[in-house]
């Protein structure tokens, strides 16, 4: 049994995965685009915004404190 932080973990590995996955086919698509999976780059999207909202929290954070 994994510890919350060791799911977590496993958790963000495989959403990386998924990401890094979509990417590629993104960079080497087949003839048809539409074989592209949409989930994969949904996947990218969603952890692309959330990080992005972390980096902005973060930063105004960092102002506040200065």
């Amino acid at each position: 049994m994994l510890s919350p932080a060791a799911e977590c973990a496993m958790s963000r590995i495989s959403t990386l995965t998924r990401c890094l996955d979509a990417v590629g086919d993104l960079m080497i698509p087949e003839q048809d685009l539409s074989v592209v999976d949409r989930d994969g780059v949904a996947c990218l999207i969603a952890f692309l915004a959330k990080e992005y909202e972390v980096a902005q929290r973060t930063f105004r954070q960092a102002m506040r404190s200065q």
